[in-house]
């Protein structure tokens, strides 16, 4: 197995160590006076200093086999604790296919292994990540998730203990989900019933996007070569050359409703990478305040060293762009956007998250207002709203693994905060 090698005697110092470990393990469990965070967090602490990573971390895999989601990432150096970023088998195919296919997934050096060559440039680079040790978690005969061991440094030979001691790792936190789901069964299926339900929802919106998307760039593709076509046969005609310029302009306007369309059906390719927002936010400065236009002021407070994510800058660049539009269109005379980046934790005792806040001082919403503002083709511009940007932030925050939170009142602005999750502190 690749990056494994042999241990020299049975019962040498680091067998000793993992069998204790083992037996430290096997005390975990799950009860209503212990959640399954509190038993998680216990058995991360036992193992990073067993097995002497930087970062150990479970993930869990969607429904549909197409993603896998962070439950918990632990750093003992730190003592920081990250969760909720979602990695997709549809970035790193290579992955995901050898996450199936294998019990151990041992990688001395991530620099020089094809199964993670995906991952080197956005994720492994930025955190400075240089061997990795993985484990798929098994439940009921199939993949449920992968719990992870990343090492910092020179790169690292794993034994074959420390595979097997991985590999055990996976069954306790298997085991550690049947005794939290069975508490939870009962106190849950309404909410799991009501989440499949949206997701199915989601799925059906974003499949009639998609169809639509690619109907209407047909439809395009035609108007722009009749437009050329049109230009071409009579180059003298200054009135047939206007006509066929505003044709063109129109076909632009169409081609971002399309990508609109298409990002909204979750068909455009992602680029994830460990992120600094705050770089990214700075980058986008000019832009954004372009955005809000001469009679509106933008300001910015971000923090600084703040937790890393891990998502798309692209995306983070349009779902703020979107933000920023709506509160320049909701002051129509003259006020204020203020883009504040600080970290924080949505509830007690959750991973931390980066939250970007776009607060305008324009007429604000009603609660009506508030519960549609999200929904695909959903309005309040008239004419002039395609109704897609907001459900577009959605989907890239939902797709990043975050949520939002929004605070308006009629006459009173508009706040809103998108929480991503931290996958790793500043440095």
């Amino acid at each position: 197995m690749t990056g494994m090698q042999q241990d020299n005697g049975s019962f040498s110092s680091v067998a000793l160590r993992h069998e204790a470990a083992r037996i430290q393990l096997a005390r975990i469990s799950v009860a209503r006076d212990r959640p399954l965070r509190n038993a998680v967090r216990a058995l991360a602490a036992i193992v990073a200093e067993t097995v002497d990573v930087a970062r150990l971390s479970i993930w869990l895999l969607s429904a549909d086999n197409r993603s896998i989601r962070c439950e918990f990432l632990y750093q003992p150096h730190t003592r920081d604790v990250f969760e909720g970023s979602v990695l997709y088998a549809q970035d790193f195919p290579n992955y995901f296919r050898a996450m199936s296919a294998r019990r151990v997934i041992a990688v001395t050096d991530v620099r020089n292994d094809v199964i993670v060559e995906e991952f080197r440039a956005a994720y492994f680079d930025p955190l400075g990540i240089t061997s990795m040790l993985d484990a798929p978690i098994y439940a009921n005969g199939r993949i449920a998730g992968i719990v992870c061991h990343e090492h910092i440094g020179e790169p690292r030979q794993w034994t074959t203990a420390d595979c097997e001691f991985a590999a055990n790792v996976a069954d306790i936190i298997a085991r550690l989900h049947v005794e939290s789901q069975r508490l939870q069964a009962e106190s849950t299926l309404g909410s799991v019933q009501s989440h499949v339900m949206e997701l199915q929802r989601a799925g059906t919106m974003g499949r009639l996007a998609a169809g639509m998307a690619h109907d209407f760039r047909n439809l395009l593709g035609a108007v722009t070569g009749y437009a050329e076509l049109m230009a071409s046969t009579a180059p003298d005609n200054e009135k047939l050359q206007g006509y066929s310029r505003e044709l063109l302009h129109a076909v632009e306007h169409g081609t971002e409703l399309t990508q609109e369309l298409l990002t909204l059906s979750q068909e455009l390719p992602c680029r994830p990478v460990v992120a600094d927002l705050e770089q990214v936010l700075l980058n986008y400065r000019s832009l954004l305040a372009m955005a809000a236009g001469g009679r509106v002021a933008l300001e910015m407070d971000l923090a600084h060293d703040l937790c890393r994510v891990f998502i798309d800058p692209a995306q983070i660049e349009r779902a703020v762009l979107n933000l920023v539009v709506n509160a320049r269109d909701a002051m129509p005379d003259k006020g204020s956007v203020l883009i504040r980046l600080y970290t924080a934790a949505p509830h007690a005792d959750e991973g931390q998250h980066v939250v970007i806040e776009v607060a305008d001082t324009g007429c604000g919403m009603d609660i009506s207002t508030q519960e549609l503002m999200f929904e695909p083709f959903f309005t309040t511009k008239g004419d002039s709203g395609t109704g897609l940007g907001l459900a577009i932030v959605q989907q890239i925050i939902h797709h990043a693994g975050g949520h939002i939170e929004v605070d308006s009142k009629p006459g009173e602005g508009t706040r809103i905060r998108l929480y991503l999750p931290g996958i790793s502190s500043h440095s």
